[in-house]
């Protein structure tokens, strides 16, 4: 029976570790890397400064520091990048659920988003309506003279 059974190629299998470990090195942008690791510095000495565990950490650690970050002025989408950076390194050190799933966090990030807001930042002014009918217009003369 042991004859059927082929032998591992160990060679092969640590090539293609390598390979895995590319893979996920290129699934993240450079800067987003970057930004994961800044965030969760900034948890990190939070997490110091209070005295809590940073990983894994518990809910309420998580949903303290949102609120605290909300209370000092920091927009809601960077502390929902924060967030996102916290549940990443949970992710990355095998730490499942990652407390950032929690009921309680999940509660206080929506709350954050609703009473900060995330307002458009440049937006445009629209169109008017003779401002569409000329586009429209000069879009329906080029492909007429086209078509002729």
């Amino acid at each position: 029976m042991d004859a059927l059974v082929e032998p591992v190629d160990l060679a092969r299998l640590e090539a293609l570790t390598e390979i895995a470990r590319g893979f996920v090195q290129a699934s993240k942008a450079p800067n987003t890397l970057r930004a994961y690791r800044s965030d969760w510095r900034h948890f990190d000495r939070w997490c110091s400064e209070h005295r809590v565990d940073a990983l894994p950490a518990r809910p309420d650690t998580v949903a303290l520091y949102l609120a605290g970050m909300a209370s000092s002025g920091a927009g809601a989408v960077t502390i929902q990048r924060r967030l996102s950076s916290i549940s990443q390194a949970h992710q990355a050190a095998g730490h499942a659920p990652s407390p950032t799933q929690d009921f309680l966090v999940r509660q206080v990030m929506r709350g954050i988003r609703r009473t900060l807001g995330v307002a458009p930042r440049h937006q445009k002014t629209p169109l008017t309506a003779g401002e569409l009918r000329r586009l429209v217009e000069t879009r329906v003369r080029r492909h007429v003279r086209r078509a002729a």
